[in-house]
């Protein structure tokens, strides 16, 4: 999994897309796509889905650059923006989960959990 920390280090997030019941985050012809609402992390406080600012928080996403990505298999995804992070839970007993949990890809690659 370090190929995704080496492709996305330094990388600066284009777009946040809500897509119906899922979400996309957009990067120079890679991107991730998450079918669980990730949470997102600034400065110690936490934002989860259905929270009054969360889509506000992820679009302020927007333009700042990946300082690194963490993958702990079977536990989490973090995508690490220096003063904040977007984190995914990807335990398999998450009881969310139905199917994917998340998929990255770039022009050559895909990555599923």
């Amino acid at each position: 999994m370090k190929d995704i920390n080496n492709k996305l280090n330094n990388e600066d997030l284009i777009a946040v897309q809500f897509v119906k019941d899922y979400l996309q985050l957009h990067f120079f012809e890679m991107g991730f796509t998450f079918y669980i609402w990730p949470v997102v992390e600034i400065k110690n406080k936490i934002y989860k889905f259905g929270d009054v600012e969360y889509r506000n928080k992820l679009c302020d996403f927007i333009g700042k650059k990946v300082k690194e990505v963490s993958i702990i298999e079977n536990e989490s995804i973090t995508i690490d923006f220096g003063d904040s992070k977007i984190l995914e839970n990807i335990n398999p007993n998450n009881p969310e989960i139905i199917s994917e949990i998340c998929i990255f890809h770039d022009d050559k690659d895909w990555w599923v959990w």
